[in-house]
């Protein structure tokens, strides 16, 4: 079986939160967290992206089409308790510990990998860079903070 690294898994989950899927936390299979991190962690990673990344009207459209899309194809793979199990922590904001199988972790993952290369190509090549750039960040930020980020 092979594992994700933390830092692959930490770029990831920016992306995803920056194409709103719900893949990568999922993923991380990670255990609950304070509501106010997870909260502050949401409003600086999809927002902050979005308005550096200067998105034109039609690339917003085009990203919310995709988040819908990925949304609606992941939910599929879960079983009606992991779906509640979902439920429940997006309404406690925390995460789900959803025990997947192996077979859904791989689903997730080709779901996962389909929408961000469709995210990808709406970018135009400055805006990849600057997505580039930003992981780079925030993975060097991550490293000198031993992975505890509270700001």
């Amino acid at each position: 079986m092979r594992f994700i690294s933390k830092k692959t898994l930490s770029a990831l989950a920016g992306l995803t939160l920056l194409a709103g899927g719900i893949a990568a936390p999922v993923l991380a299979q990670t255990t609950n967290t304070p509501q106010n991190n997870v909260e502050q962690h949401h409003k600086r990673g999809g927002d902050d992206w979005a308005a550096k990344l200067n998105l034109t009207d039609a690339q917003k459209a085009q990203i919310k089409s995709i988040r819908q899309a990925e949304r609606t194809e992941t939910q599929s793979i879960f079983t009606t308790e992991q779906q509640a199990q979902l439920a429940q922590a997006k309404a406690n904001h925390t995460r789900p510990q959803l025990n997947l199988t192996d077979a859904q972790k791989q689903q997730l993952r080709a779901i996962h990998q389909k929408y961000k290369a469709q995210f990808e190509a709406l970018l135009t090549p400055e805006q990849q860079q600057q997505i580039q750039q930003f992981k780079a960040q925030h993975q060097n930020h991550q490293h000198n903070d031993g992975n505890t980020s509270n700001q």
